[in-house]
């Protein structure tokens, strides 16, 4: 019923002509039929054939045979055929195979220069980046440990907030955090060291742990952090406060929850209230400078710590791409014994460390207000206690976490002492604490009314926990050893100072 169409000719139409042309042949090739030649004067009948139009039927009738098709069983296939056809050869096959070779080797010229070019490229950005790195102390690199080549190391890193002072560009840093890294586990741990923690240095006396930069280099030191941790230190860096904020404007904003408000002259000009906010420049200096708090150094050590753990997450949480650009931006303000390479290595290692993976912690301790100056002056015992935790890889904050729940009230003394110039405080303190069940046997005021933070002191170790009892009960104090500075007859000396809140 229906006929199909070939080329645009129908089935039954194509048998037809294919007929009349074998019906018109120009002689019988074939040897079986006898004699070759035997029919050379038969002609072809064009008339006999009807072509599709006037080209094909004058080319018949003069004799012009363009495709024989042989009646052999081995006829190749249509598809055969077809491949045949579009098979080069002689010449133009040969300038086929040369215009192939001739783009080949071109391609791969193109992919050499363009390789060549980017070796280059990277070769200038690490020699760049790395010039610009470096620290210039022969004597740094005496101090500094070899790196293990497995297991954990140390590395100190420091920065300096306050602005650049042409005038006296003396260094001295405000943030010190030794690091623990186990670039194996993928952990590591931050310890804040005071700037102001007593050191001595070459002239032989005792200053900030800060001076040691300006007064011997940063040679000096990474040997006194040393010294004071008992670890070996194998890299260090420093960075100034330019680069600081570069490196926060080059990352998402960071987020922080303010839990006291800040307002410490001494750190900056700033006031900071309380609440979740995202932090300017000015504020994220006095924050991490700040040591007004409850809790005094402790809380500026930890706020330091974690603020470095959530800038670590930004950075970390960028393509490698990215954070190469970073440490670009920042090389002129970073210097470091570390190459870009190393530090991109480093970067691919802990790439998806978040802050709380980051253990912290800070040297336990008091700090000493004279004036314009401060000291630090360190728990040697709880130190140790800290560094054991660090090196092992524990929580640093462990050791210092003192159980009170099994501390009797009624079974220590307790001596209670104003320093303010607020009369009636040791009385008011005395009522409130025999009411909870102490024993209070003493009261009276201190000798000079300067004391500006509350202190609760012990004589004997064994009432360190009974000393934090009532720390826990007032809201307020900090906890030291009398260390034979305080003379008092009973277990504990409670000093109320002026940031005693009401009881």
């Amino acid at each position: 019923m229906f006929e199909r169409f070939r080329n645009g000719y129908s089935t039954f139409r194509v048998k037809k002509m294919s007929r009349g042309a074998r019906e018109s042949t120009v002689g019988n090739l074939n040897a079986s039929d006898g004699p070759i030649g035997a029919n050379r004067d038969q002609k072809m009948n064009a008339s006999s054939v009807r072509f599709s139009n006037g080209r094909r039927q004058r080319r018949a009738t003069r004799g012009e045979v363009d495709h024989i098709v042989p009646q052999a069983k081995t006829r190749e296939s249509n598809a055969q055929f077809a491949r045949r056809q579009k098979r080069q050869t002689g010449p133009e096959a040969v300038r086929r195979r040369a215009l192939v070779q001739r783009i080949i080797v071109g391609v791969l010229a193109v992919a050499l220069l363009a390789g060549i070019g980017i070796g280059v490229g990277v070769f200038v950005f690490h020699t760049s980046t790395n010039h610009k790195l470096s620290i210039e102390n022969e004597n740094l690199k005496k101090a500094l440990a070899e790196q293990p080549a497995s297991g954990p190391y140390y590395a100190l890193f420091t920065a300096n907030l306050d602005e650049v002072n042409k005038q006296n560009p003396t260094e001295k840093p405000d943030i010190l955090l030794l690091a623990r890294i186990d670039e194996e586990n993928k952990a590591c741990t931050l310890v804040s060291i005071p700037a102001n923690l007593q050191v001595k240095l070459s002239d032989g006396a005792y200053h900030d742990l800060a001076d040691a930069v300006s007064m011997d280099g940063d040679d000096a030191l990474v040997k006194a952090v040393s010294n004071f941790a008992g670890v070996s230190i194998s890299h260090y860096a420093k960075i100034n406060r330019e680069g600081f904020l570069k490196m926060r404007s080059s990352i998402d904003p960071i987020t922080v929850n303010i839990t006291e408000e800040i307002d410490d002259p001494n750190a900056g000009p700033t006031y900071i209230p309380t609440g979740e906010r995202v932090l300017t420049d000015a504020e994220v200096i006095t924050y991490l400078k700040a040591s007004n708090f409850t809790e005094g150094v402790s809380t500026r050590a930890i706020n330091q710590c974690s603020y470095a753990t959530l800038m670590c997450e930004n950075a970390l949480s960028a393509t490698s791409f990215g954070r190469l650009s970073m440490i670009d931006n920042i090389a002129g303000n970073l210097k470091t014994d570390w190459t870009v390479g190393q530090l991109s290595d480093l970067g691919d290692v802990f790439a998806e460390m978040k802050a709380a993976d980051f253990k912290i912690g800070y040297v336990p301790g008091y700090e000493t207000i004279r004036g314009t100056s401060s000291t630090f002056t360190p728990f040697t015992l709880d130190w140790q206690a800290v560094m054991s935790a660090v090196e092992v890889g524990a929580d640093p904050r462990s050791p210092l976490k003192i159980d009170t729940s099994g501390i009797d009230p009624g079974s220590f003394t307790i001596t209670v002492r104003n320093g303010t110039t607020i009369t009636g405080l040791a009385g008011e303190y005395k009522a409130y604490l025999e009411s909870l069940g102490y024993v209070v046997e003493e009261t009276g005021n201190t000798e000079s009314p300067s004391f500006d933070e509350t202190l609760i002191i012990y004589n004997d170790e064994a009432y360190k926990a009974a000393a934090e009892s009532i720390r826990e009960v007032i809201y307020i104090g900090r906890v030291i050893p009398s260390d034979g500075f305080y003379s008092f007859e009973t277990d504990v000396l409670l000093i109320i100072g002026g940031d005693r809140k009401a009881s």
